[in-house]
């Protein structure tokens, strides 16, 4: 999904690059250069898991194998993490603390698409309150409650797929993530 502000970066790269083949510049730097921007501006997606969760497991077993790479197909640069805790009662581990966004996992497994801005506001300070723009696979939000919201199968990575096409396309998410 790329936002005005990174189509017209783009935009004024590759009219760079073009205006640059007669000079001695190396063109691939330009490509690094516009791979990085898209690398800086990704959203993120958490999967939240508890090692004692047998729904959990399942996706375990599909999580790098189907879910990550149906994801890149159709966001080659989306970032994932996964946080866990070793059961219900332990606090999520990893660098979980950093940003404290987990106190939004209200169910395992939960897999949540966050927009880069909030990510980079949440690094910065880590007591951010806000949850605008958050997608929630099998889940919503209303009123400022996180609901479960079962659309989807998780046992099916192709519906991974169907809810990130969808949720790259919510203007909650688009909003939050041209922010940027």
């Amino acid at each position: 999904m790329m936002t005005i502000s990174t189509y017209k970066c783009i935009t004024w790269i590759l009219a760079l690059k073009e205006s640059m083949k007669e000079f001695t510049f190396p063109i691939e730097l330009i490509s690094i250069i516009i791979k990085i921007y898209l690398d800086i501006i990704a959203p993120i997606l958490i999967y939240y898991r508890i090692a004692t969760c047998t729904h959990c497991r399942i996706i375990d077993n599909i999580w790098d194998t189907e879910i990550i790479p149906i994801c890149k197909d159709i966001l080659p640069q989306i970032k994932s993490y996964v946080w866990s805790k070793r059961n219900f009662s332990t606090t999520f581990e990893d660098n979980s603390n950093i940003i404290n966004l987990s106190r939004y996992c209200k169910w395992t497994p939960m897999i949540l698409l966050i927009p880069r801005p909030l990510w980079n506001n949440a690094l910065s300070n880590p007591d951010i309150q806000t949850i605008e723009g958050v997608q929630i696979f099998n889940g919503k939000i209303e009123n400022n409650q996180i609901l479960y919201d079962p659309l989807y199968n998780p046992r099916l990575s192709y519906d991974y797929g169907v809810w990130l096409k969808k949720a790259l396309t919510n203007e909650e998410f688009i909003k939050t993530q041209c922010s940027i």
